[in-house]
């Protein structure tokens, strides 16, 4: 039995600014955000590109850090995204 992974993702979007979600399928939740039927901001603001993913075996802890990320700065998530945040 495989077991299910959960993604942290973020997106730049035409604003600059950075959407962050989480999904258990990246390419279908990347696809939905393109097609205009992803979160309200994407809508909103459409994505340019996606800039971060992390793979988590657990929806909860994911989405525990998808509420700490949302309230980061944008130069905090800058460094995530580079790889000078862990």
């Amino acid at each position: 039995m495989t077991k299910e992974s959960f993604y942290l993702y973020m997106i730049e979007c035409s604003n600059g600014k950075y959407y962050t979600g989480t999904t258990s399928n990246i390419e279908r939740r990347w696809q939905e955000h393109q097609e205009g039927l992803g979160a309200n901001y994407t809508r909103k603001y459409p994505p340019k590109k996606l800039v971060f993913v992390k793979e988590y075996q657990s929806i909860d802890i994911a989405r525990e850090v998808e509420i700490k990320v949302k309230k980061w700065s944008q130069e905090k998530k800058k460094k995530l995204i580079s790889g000078e945040w862990e």
